[in-house]
């Protein structure tokens, strides 16, 4: 929950244009000519979006869900593998809701940034499973894949939605990546 609203939300990092236009770098530490001109925040949540989701949906942590839920008693409740990919897939996705739609008919730029970084991260996975990463990590990914494709040919489909060209170029681009990965042959890494 955390890490939901506080990193991966888009309201996750809220800083006032005044703030903003305050930020700036060191120009003490600039090389000549190359340092940027301003402090761009929106890159910086980015990044550190970026950083939480490759962490999350790694190959180290998808084994420790997988080995802690043989830790636990019978009839406790377990925290799943795909307990946790649902999660991150509603959180990233949440402007597919038919709420949120409603409410604005666009996704920000940034916000498009995280969610193709997650397709990407979820089509890497599908097709080049790396030769430590266990099987049901795989699985758990590439339901996770369909299940998103499912979501994003909806919205493709609905006549009801105005969205904007940007956010309507990200979803078909996000599904087309997404049907490639799911019907490509699997690249395995020979032992």
């Amino acid at each position: 929950d955390l890490m939901s609203r506080s990193v991966l939300s888009p309201e996750g990092l809220n800083l006032s244009p005044a703030l903003q236009r305050r930020l700036a770098p060191d120009f003490l530490d600039r090389a000549e000519g190359a340092a940027a001109t301003e402090f761009n925040v929106q890159q910086r949540l980015l990044d550190l979006q970026r950083a939480v989701l490759a962490y999350l949906m790694s190959d180290v942590i998808a084994s420790r869900v997988l080995d802690s839920a043989a830790k636990v008693d019978k009839g406790g409740d377990r925290f799943q593998l795909s307990e946790m990919l649902q999660r991150l897939s509603k959180d990233l996705w949440g402007e597919l809701d038919t709420k949120a739609i409603k409410a604005s008919g666009s996704i920000p730029s940034a916000r498009r940034d995280l969610q193709r970084d997650h397709v990407n991260r979820l089509s890497i996975a599908v097709v080049r499973p790396t030769y430590t990463g266990r099987a049901d990590v795989r699985g758990s990914m590439r339901e996770q894949a369909r299940s998103l494709l499912v979501k994003l040919d909806a919205q493709a489909k609905a006549k009801h939605i105005a969205w904007d060209p940007d956010t309507l170029a990200h979803l078909a681009d996000c599904a087309d990546t997404l049907r490639q990965s799911l019907t490509a042959t699997i690249q395995r890494q020979a032992l």
